[in-house]
C-alpha cells in the first residue's frame, strides 16, 4: 500500500520514512511539509491510500484539513499524529480512521494499517458497481454473470435511480419499449426479477436488491458505486468519468447529460 506523511519537521519525516522501510505491507511513503504542499503535488506523485497528518494543540481545525483531504484523494483515510491525546476527541468527530502519539513505535504504525487493510478487504467483498463506461457488476474482483441480459438491465436500471422506486410499469417502458404493457411483457419481467433475485442469492448478495409489494429499488449502502460516488464527490472521482455512462444502454443518456454538465463546473 501506499501512505504519505504531512509535517514540516524533516526530523519527524525521516524517522516516518525509516518506520515504513520496516512494514514490508507499505510499498512506498511520501512526506509533505504542509496540507498545501500535499494538495498542490499528491497529482504528480501519486495518491496514497492512508496519510499520516502531523498536529499540534493549537490545530483546531482537524475536520476541515481532513475534508480537504477526501475531497482530493476519494477513498483514502486519515490518521492523526499529535504530541497527546488532547487532540483526540476532535479528530474522531471529524472522522478521522486513527490517532498516533509522536512517542509512536512500529508496532503502532502497523496496528492503523493492517486496520486499514482490513476495512479493504471487507470493501473489496462488497459489491462493486461500474456504471462508467458499460454496466457491469463484481464481487471482490470477479465480474458477476447474468445468464439473463434482461435481469442485468433491470439492476442497471436500478442503479440509475439511485436508491429510487421503480415500478414494474416504469421497468419495462425501459426494458420492453417496443412492447405493448400487457399479459406477455408483465410475465417477461417477472422472469428477468427472479433471475435477477437467483443470480444475486447465488452469489451471496441478494440484500443489495430492495423489494416492496410492486416496487424494487437497490440498496446504496451495501453496494461501491463508481456513479454513486461521483454524486458526492464530483471533484475527487473526476478522473474516473471519461464521457460514458451505462453505454450498453439507450436510456443512460438522459442521466449520462447530468454527468456531463456536473464534469463541466470541475474544470
Amino acid at each position: 500500500m501506499h501512505v504519505a506523511y504531512i509535517g514540516e519537521n524533516e526530523n519527524e519525516q525521516t524517522r516516518f520514512i525509516d518506520t515504513c522501510k520496516s512494514i514490508a505491507i507499505i510499498r512506498s511513503a511520501m512526506c509533505f511539509q504542509s496540507l498545501n504542499d500535499f494538495l498542490e503535488k499528491e497529482r504528480e506523485r501519486g495518491k496514497p491510500e492512508l496519510i499520516f497528518l502531523s498536529m499540534d494543540k493549537k490545530d483546531n481545525n482537524i475536520g476541515k484539513m481532513s475534508e480537504s483531504i477526501g475531497t482530493r484523494c476519494g477513498k483514502c483515510e486519515t490518521a492523526i499524529i499529535a504530541e497527546d491525546e488532547s487532540l483526540a476527541f476532535n479528530a474522531f468527530r471529524a472522522g478521522v480512521f486513527g490517532y498516533l502519539l509522536k512517542s509512536y513505535e512500529k508496532d503502532d504504525v502497523l496496528r492503523v494499517v493492517e486496520r486499514y487493510m482490513k476495512k479493504r478487504a471487507s470493501q473489496d467483498e462488497k459489491v462493486f458497481i461500474k456504471t462508467f463506461g458499460r454496466f457491469d457488476v463484481f464481487k471482490g474482483n470477479r465480474a458477476i454473470y447474468f445468464s439473463n441480459k434482461k435481469s442485468k438491465e433491470l439492476l442497471a436500471m436500478l442503479v440509475d435511480r439511485h436508491g429510487g422506486c421503480v415500478t414494474m410499469e416504469q421497468i419495462i417502458d425501459n426494458l420492453w419499449e417496443e412492447r405493448a404493457f400487457d399479459e406477455c411483457t408483465k410475465a417477461l419481467y417477472r422472469i428477468a426479477l427472479k433471475n435477477l433475485r437467483d443470480t444475486l442469492k447465488d452469489e451471496g448478495c441478494v440484500h443489495i436488491l430492495k423489494e416492496r409489494r410492486g416496487q424494487r429499488s437497490i440498496n446504496t449502502d451495501e453496494v461501491i458505486c463508481d456513479y454513486f460516488e461521483f454524486l458526492k464527490n464530483p471533484e475527487a472521482m473526476s478522473a474516473e468519468f471519461c464521457g460514458e455512462y451505462m453505454s450498453d444502454y439507450a436510456w443512460g443518456e438522459y442521466t449520462l447529460a447530468h454527468l456531463m454538465e456536473k464534469s463541466k463546473k470541475i474544470f
